[in-house]
């Protein structure tokens, strides 16, 4: 009876941790065969996001369709993919850098107003995306807020980890995966 109670147990565990990892493998892969030339896949509504390393998806936040990630350092990593036409400051007259200008500037206000304290690092207007950060809890969090054909993109870093320097270049480095 103990036997049997037992390969009862493991056997639940088992199915629960396979459907757990069929959960994962439905929105994330990874390909490549080491984490030098690793690439996580994630699978949104809106199109698919390409994110250099090995990166396992833990949440996701419907309402903002923010999909939250973790590496093997802890680092947590935030994608969002919105259509620009969805957003009170979008325009088909303004160009893709003032669209992007007008997606910063609307969370940007919203978190100055909130008693963040934040700050813009950094504007590409020719491939039309800004870096910024607030800080929460003595943590940056360092955004890169970009286009992906009609969309918004929104590229989160969360960790005191990394400096941040290695947060920017990371988040351009995604950033360039997936504007092709």
């Amino acid at each position: 009876m103990k036997n049997y109670t037992l390969t009862i147990i493991v056997l639940g565990l088992l199915f629960s941790s396979l459907t757990s990892a069929q959960q994962l493998t439905d929105s994330t892969k990874t390909t490549g065969p080491n984490s030098s030339n690793t690439t996580t896949v994630l699978n949104t509504d809106y199109g698919v996001v390409r994110i250099p390393g090995l990166w396992v998806k833990f949440s996701y936040e419907k309402e903002s369709r923010q999909h939250f990630l973790k590496n093997d350092e802890g680092v947590i990593l935030g994608v969002a993919l919105t259509p620009m036409k969805l957003y009170p400051f979008y325009s088909s007259s303004k160009n893709n850098s003032e669209i992007v200008s007008e997606f910063f500037k609307w969370e940007f206000d919203y978190r100055v107003s909130a008693g963040f304290n934040s700050s813009k690092l950094k504007e590409n207007t020719t491939d039309n995306y800004i870096i910024w950060k607030f800080t929460e809890k003595k943590v940056d969090n360092v955004f890169l807020y970009g286009i992906k054909s009609d969309l918004l993109t929104n590229y989160l870093v969360y960790t005191d980890k990394w400096d941040e320097q290695k947060k920017i270049d990371f988040l351009e480095e995604t950033n360039s995966l997936n504007v092709k």
